[in-house]
C-alpha cells in the first residue's frame, strides 16, 4: 500500500488516498481514473510522499517532485528507494534528479537500468547523513556504486575518503592549526566570524579534505 498526496487541479482541493498495485504503472494507472472528493473532476495530480513519513506529511519540494513524476521510469526508481531505506526522502530526490540523472545522462543508460542499485545508492546517502563522509566524497563515489563496482563501504576504505572524526584527533589538529596565529585569534576573540571559516579551511587542508567540518567547527 502507498499513500498518495493528491491535488485536483479543478478545485484545488489538496486530499490523501492509499493505492494498492503490484507496481507503479498500475497505481499511475488507477490515479487517471481517480475523482476529486470535492468537485469529482478526474483532473487530479499527484504530490510525492514517503509512505513512511505521510502522518507528518514531509512533502518533497514541489519543482524536485515535479521532475520526478514527469517519467513512470523516475517515480518506480525514487519510490523503491524510500521503501527500502530511512534516508530523509528529500536527500534521496535530491540525489535522484541531481547527480544521478547527470551519470544517466552521461552514460546514455536506462533510468530502470539502476533499479538494481537502489540499496547501495541509499547507503551511501546514509554514509553522508551520519558524516562518516562528505558530500563531496558521495559524489566522488556515486558513479562507481551505480557502475556497481562495489559497496559503498567498500569504496570509501579503498578510496580512503572516510572523514576524520575522532575527537582527540581533531583536537591535535585544531592545536596545530592556531599555533602562530596570535593575531587572527585575537580577530576571531573580537567576534570575526570570517577568521573562523580561516581556521576550519585551515584545519581541513590539513587533513587533506577528510576533516569532519562540522566537528571542526564545534570543538
Amino acid at each position: 500500500m502507498i499513500k498518495y498526496c493528491l491535488k485536483c487541479k479543478n478545485c484545488s482541493l489538496e486530499f490523501e488516498s492509499w493505492f494498492s498495485a503490484s507496481n507503479e504503472y498500475d497505481r499511475l494507472l488507477k490515479l487517471k481514473l481517480l475523482n476529486c472528493q470535492s468537485c469529482e473532476s478526474i483532473n487530479v495530480e499527484k504530490s510525492l510522499m514517503s509512505p513512511n513519513l505521510s502522518n507528518t506529511k514531509k512533502k518533497i519540494d514541489k519543482d524536485i517532485s515535479k521532475i520526478i513524476i514527469a517519467e513512470k521510469e523516475n517515480t518506480v526508481l525514487f519510490e523503491q528507494m524510500i521503501n527500502e531505506s530511512d534516508v530523509a526522502p528529500k536527500n534521496i530526490a535530491s540525489c535522484l534528479v541531481g547527480d544521478i540523472f547527470a551519470f544517466i545522462k552521461e552514460k546514455n543508460t536506462e533510468v530502470l537500468s539502476l533499479l538494481e542499485f537502489t540499496k547501495d545508492i541509499t547507503d551511501l546517502l546514509k554514509l553522508i547523513s551520519e558524516d562518516v563522509i562528505s558530500n563531496k566524497a558521495g559524489k566522488e563515489i556515486l558513479p562507481q556504486v551505480l557502475e556497481g563496482k562495489g559497496k559503498p563501504n567498500e569504496l570509501v576504505k579503498k578510496m580512503g575518503l572516510e572523514q576524520v572524526s575522532d575527537t582527540s584527533e581533531l583536537e591535535k589538529i585544531i592545536d596545530e592549526a592556531l599555533v602562530g596565529e596570535e593575531e587572527n585569534i585575537a580577530k576571531f576573540q573580537g567576534g570575526s566570524d570570517r577568521v573562523l571559516g580561516y581556521f576550519v579551511g585551515k584545519c581541513l587542508k590539513s587533513t587533506k579534505g577528510k576533516g569532519n567540518p562540522k566537528l571542526i567547527n564545534k570543538i
